[in-house]
């Protein structure tokens, strides 16, 4: 089974894995500046500033770091390359689109299902976690596929692959 040809913009994968690890890292985000205000509440009104000073000048380049070190990581290349992908009995083959007539496509990655950690499917994408880090994240669009029956189809023949 093949989908469309199909790519994910930058920013959209960079919007997912930052998603990813806003919810597993919660309280580093949430923790600091919380107690920064229960301080201003009960000892000092100065507390206040420094709470400002962790929300604007401390989380976002937390935050860069996060994107510089996961969204840009050579992995990110499955997902924002224009490509189609293949679903077999040994796992998933990505099969690249050349970027321009003088540029030569890449050659194909093939992901085994021992490396697929988990599979999650929302509304609009199937997310593959792959075994390589945390937040090293294959996306495929549903727009990828030409029809719902296709997306079906799809999803019960990984369903399967998957249990064994």
């Amino acid at each position: 089974m093949t989908t469309d040809i199909y790519k994910v913009g930058a920013s959209t994968l960079a919007t997912y894995i930052m998603k990813l690890w806003c919810r597993r890292n919660w309280w580093l985000i949430a923790l600091p500046p919380a107690a920064c205000l229960v301080l201003a509440a009960a000892v000092d009104v100065k507390f206040l500033l420094i709470a400002l000073m962790m929300a604007f000048v401390i989380l976002p380049p937390i935050m860069i770091t996060v994107y510089f070190y996961h969204a840009l990581a050579p992995e990110a290349r499955m997902s924002i390359l224009p490509h189609h992908t293949q679903l077999s009995e040994e796992g998933l083959r990505l099969v690249y689109e050349p970027m321009a007539e003088d540029i030569p496509a890449r050659d194909d990655d093939m992901i085994t299902w021992s490396r697929i950690k988990g599979i999650k499917i929302t509304q609009e994408y199937i997310a593959y976690r792959l075994d390589s880090g945390k937040y090293c994240i294959l996306l495929i669009p549903r727009s990828a596929f030409k029809s719902p029956e296709q997306y079906d189809g799809w999803i019960m023949m990984q369903k399967r692959y998957m249990a064994c």
